[in-house]
């Protein structure tokens, strides 16, 4: 058994409540890192619908030490938008037919995509000369890769107007997957990360 003095009692207590704070802040970070996959998965699963397209804003997700615990942060231009929503705006065509394209792997930018799509212009103004293959016109007509592409990019842009038209008139909806994260952070990992630094605490003390 060891004995402890008045002064080396007086010097534990001193030392004591820097050494809490520490554990503290080691729980915070913990809490923060385990945060980020919160905040993917609420990414992934946000309501009306999933805030993912290329990926940018999961891997936007990011925490960093400050002195007295950690910040969590996505840092997108998109990210304030789908966490809030945004009032009635005309945004712009280019764009929304852009992620249309990619989206439902509709069409092309391409110079082949578009070549593709003259081709099927072409032969679909010849049958309706009547032109064509009388063979395929009696079997039913089969479409090329040319007249699919000039489909896909028609299908394309009426998806992108539709869009671009309620987005003018009533705005896109919050999804706030951030806040919902937060919840969970603030409620659970963090109270269970600093709990568990001070037990680590207390077994070297």
């Amino acid at each position: 058994m060891r004995t402890i003095t008045v002064r080396e009692f007086a010097g534990l207590l001193q030392s004591l409540p820097p050494q809490l704070n520490e554990a503290a802040i080691r729980g915070l970070r913990s809490a923060a890192a385990r945060g980020v996959d919160k905040i993917v998965q609420e990414i992934d699963h946000a309501e009306p619908y999933p805030a993912v397209d290329t990926g940018a804003t999961r891997q936007a997700v990011i925490t960093e030490p400050l002195l007295d615990g950690a910040e969590l942060s996505v840092n997108t231009p998109q990210a304030a938008w789908m966490e809030f929503g945004t009032r009635p705006h005309m945004p712009p065509f280019g764009a929304i037919l852009t992620w249309v394209t990619r989206k439902f792997q509709l069409g092309g930018t391409s110079k082949k995509a578009r070549k593709a799509r003259a081709q099927g212009a072409k032969q679909t103004k010849a049958k309706k000369e009547g032109g064509g293959n009388p063979r395929a016109i009696k079997h039913g007509p089969r479409m090329s890769k040319g007249a699919k592409a000039a489909s896909d990019t028609a299908k394309a842009y009426a998806i992108a107007k539709k869009i671009q038209w309620k987005i003018a008139h009533y705005g896109t909806a919050p999804r706030g997957f951030f806040a919902k994260s937060m919840l969970v952070i603030q409620s659970k990992y963090a109270p269970q990360e600093v709990r568990h630094e001070l037990k680590l605490l207390e077994k070297r003390l």
